[in-house]
């Protein structure tokens, strides 16, 4: 992912930062997964229940990988880094 901020900002000629945001859950940071979960294919319908059952276990309340926390996160990252410029979320 990083080679495409790269390109793009090639691209754009250097003229906007570009960020690249890991939603939480996702990868980079704490992936959410659970041993029912097969090679990347994701987890069965017959399996959903005790799949969330793992997860909530081990991290409790979920709100915290919630869309509303990722907004919050987007929301937070513009306030610190825009200095009143234009900013353009896409994604």
């Amino acid at each position: 992912m990083e080679s495409i901020a790269v390109d793009l900002q090639a691209k754009l000629g250097g003229s906007f930062n570009v960020y690249i945001m890991n939603h939480r859950g996702t990868g980079r940071c704490t992936r959410l997964s659970c041993s029912a979960e097969t090679t990347g294919s994701g987890v069965e319908a017959s399996n959903v229940g005790k799949c969330a059952e793992e997860l909530l276990s081990k991290y409790g309340d979920m709100a915290s990988f919630s869309t509303t926390s990722v907004a919050k996160d987007v929301a937070s990252f513009m306030g610190e880094h825009t200095n009143d410029e234009d900013f353009i979320v896409f994604g």
